[in-house]
């Protein structure tokens, strides 16, 4: 996972007619798991012919991140600090 920078990753697209799109979870809120299930959910089903996904997680800190995109499991958690 990667901090998000305040003016935002720069992921460079991969094909002009490919639309960007960002799929947002997780947050501060109580429904915080049920938002990161639904974001998988979303990732899984996406045509990612016609979209080049940027899976996006909050924490439950509020902390936004740039995750792993892996359809099967959105995390929006803080890694550890390496020890």
């Amino acid at each position: 996972m990667t901090a998000l920078q305040e003016t935002g990753p720069s992921v460079p697209s991969s094909d002009k007619s490919t639309v960007r799109v960002a799929v947002v979870f997780g947050g501060r809120s109580g429904e915080h798991t049920i938002s990161c299930a639904t974001a998988a959910g979303v990732l899984s089903a996406i045509d990612r012919d016609r979209y080049e996904v940027l899976p996006v997680g909050i924490t439950p800190e509020g902390q936004w991140l740039l995750v792993e995109d892996d359809p099967g499991r959105p995390r929006a958690q803080r890694q550890p600090p390496a020890r």
